[in-house]
């Protein structure tokens, strides 16, 4: 029997290990059998808080104990590698099989229902790799957190847009910030009645890297409690809202003439969507968006050039480029060869 490691599992594919296989049992030409390489499974992590939350994926056998996934299939499913559970289920006859391949497969799901924006993206390690395989050069003449940036894998997260923001960064090497209960500052601690100083009212001035010092910690532990606490009341409530809206439009059907027709044939919407098309099956224009950005790119790069050229210049008996002005040249050439592919494109 054929096993398939993790880094050879596809998008559409899931590694379901041998001892789950043999407890999952499909239907082949009016033949029971067990789950075999290649056999369609549907896919689902709790909370199922919308369609692309169970998907259609091929089982393929693994060894160990765990499901495999492809990382680039993690982001309907709002899952993460770090013990989540999950559940597959058999799909048993040749008529449902086909239903799940059209309403649940990846490759009917690529795009979002709801905006058109694509489903399935990389992220993690994948995301930062492809961020250091395509910079456009080695070297950077930036300033500041640039500087460091090829040295610390953690502004390498942030930069690739992998994990976290600059927030957190300077929450872990700056200061935590200004601590806020209710939307407000909290009161003063008993023992800091007449101290007039910003700590006094929740400002905390130490990082994460540093440590907070005992009042800081207090401040702090006031505000995660009240996000706690409001991130369960509003799941609740969400919740609930979400069951109401989803059992109300469970009457609802799109007719031949595109009208959305409720159980006594009353016309809700004349057009499904307003516009009678459905937003899985279009693409999003972002070319002019994304050259936009690089010609925004290629004016930052044309200021750096000029920065570079008027300090060389004010060095007397030199006659060729130094480094910095090369670099920034480079920068420029490339970025204006991309602007003109664009352009023709």
């Amino acid at each position: 029997e054929r096993y398939h490691s993790g880094p050879t599992i596809g998008l559409s594919e899931a590694g379901i290990p041998r001892e789950f296989s043999r407890d999952l049992v499909t239907e082949v030409a009016g033949e029971k059998r067990c789950l075999a390489d290649g056999d369609l499974i549907l896919a689902n992590r709790q909370p199922t808080l919308h369609r692309n939350s169970i998907q259609a994926l091929r089982a393929r056998p693994t060894e160990g104990m765990t499901i495999r996934l492809n990382p680039g299939v993690i982001t309907p499913f709002n899952a993460d590698f770090d013990g989540d559970k999950m559940s597959m289920y058999s799909v048993m006859g040749a008529k449902q099989r086909i239903g799940a391949g059209r309403v649940c497969s990846v490759e009917i799901n690529m795009l979002d229902f709801k905006d058109s924006k694509l489903n399935f993206k990389v992220s993690q390690d994948v995301m930062t790799g492809l961020h250091i395989l395509s910079l456009l050069e080695t070297k950077d003449i930036h300033q500041g957190v640039e500087d460091v940036e090829g040295r610390q894998r953690l502004l390498r997260m942030v930069s690739s847009g992998t994990k976290g923001d600059r927030n957190n960064l300077g929450q872990i090497m700056c200061c935590v910030r200004q601590q806020l209960v209710f939307g407000r500052r909290p009161e003063k601690l008993p023992h800091m009645k007449h101290d007039a100083s910003p700590a006094s009212t929740g400002f905390v001035r130490l990082s994460y890297l540093s440590g907070l010092l005992p009042h800081e910690m207090f401040y702090h532990s006031q505000m995660e409690r009240e996000v706690v606490v409001r991130t369960g009341i509003s799941t609740a409530e969400t919740g609930y809202a979400q069951r109401m809206i989803s059992r109300l439009a469970e009457g609802l059907t799109v007719w031949e003439d595109k009208t959305v027709r409720d159980w006594d044939d009353t016309i809700v919407q004349f057009g499904y969507g307003e516009k009678g098309e459905s937003s899985m099956a279009q693409t999003r224009e972002v070319k002019l968006r994304f050259l936009g950005a690089v010609k925004r790119h290629e004016r930052d790069a044309q200021a750096k050039l000029d920065v570079a050229l008027s300090l060389w210049l004010r060095r007397s008996g030199e006659y060729e480029e130094d480094e910095n002005v090369r670099a920034a040249r480079s920068r420029l050439r490339d970025i204006g060869k991309l602007r003109d592919r664009l352009e023709r494109e």
